[in-house]
């Protein structure tokens, strides 16, 4: 089996393991702890901070977001980036559906609704802005630009991803199944571009 696939298919027995420590309340723990631990620096700084960077993954975001990869991606790598934002999309709200898990109850810094696993946030950055950096690490820029941009981009996903617990609507569970998601789709679709649609092509420009 292809080396891609055996990562996925372990990523997709870890979320089945997420799924049931979730649905049987198995989980509580570890939501409580990693809440404590990541609320543990909550000030006026970091409750501005947080609510700012969670709204890059939102859908405004998003869409401003796409419409700047199909301006300045090749047509065949903006394509890949709105399948993959669009598969992210029915994938979560199906899989929400299913489950039904309530947000949490605890002190909320925006107002969200729906339900809560897995989180759309965690797995829209971990996709759109992991294949963006994908790109970047594969581009023709200088190195000292790839190695700025890889490290803004990891930074933001990683900002993303905390942010939804930090501003109270989501549980680390719920964060942790949208990562796992998000990582296994990504994998996939960079595996696919390269076997099968000939390779991801250089869309960055050199900047003099």
């Amino acid at each position: 089996m292809n080396r891609t696939y055996k990562i996925v298919t372990i990523l997709l027995i870890l979320f089945v393991i997420d799924v049931i420590l979730v649905t049987t309340s198995m989980i509580i723990g570890f939501d409580a702890t990693a809440y404590k631990t990541i609320t543990f620096i909550r000030s006026d700084f970091f409750d501005n901070f947080f609510k700012t960077v969670t709204s890059l993954g939102n859908a405004t975001s998003i869409i401003i977001l796409l419409i700047l990869l199909n301006i300045f991606l090749s047509k065949k790598n903006a394509i890949l980036a709105d399948i993959l934002a669009l598969n992210c999309i029915i994938t979560n709200t199906i899989i929400k559906y299913f489950i039904g898990r309530s947000r949490p109850d605890e002190l909320r810094l925006i107002d969200v609704g729906g339900y809560s696993f897995p989180s759309g946030h965690s797995m829209i950055s971990i996709t759109l802005y992991g294949f963006l950096l994908y790109l970047v690490i594969n581009s023709n820029l200088k190195k000292y630009i790839k190695v700025c941009l890889s490290i803004l981009l990891s930074f933001l996903i990683f900002s993303i991803c905390i942010s939804r617990i930090y501003v109270g609507v989501h549980y680390a569970s719920d964060v942790l199944g949208g990562i796992i998601l998000g990582f296994a789709q990504l994998l996939i679709t960079i595996h696919l571009s390269k076997n099968i649609l000939g390779g991801v092509e250089e869309n960055v420009q050199n900047i003099n």
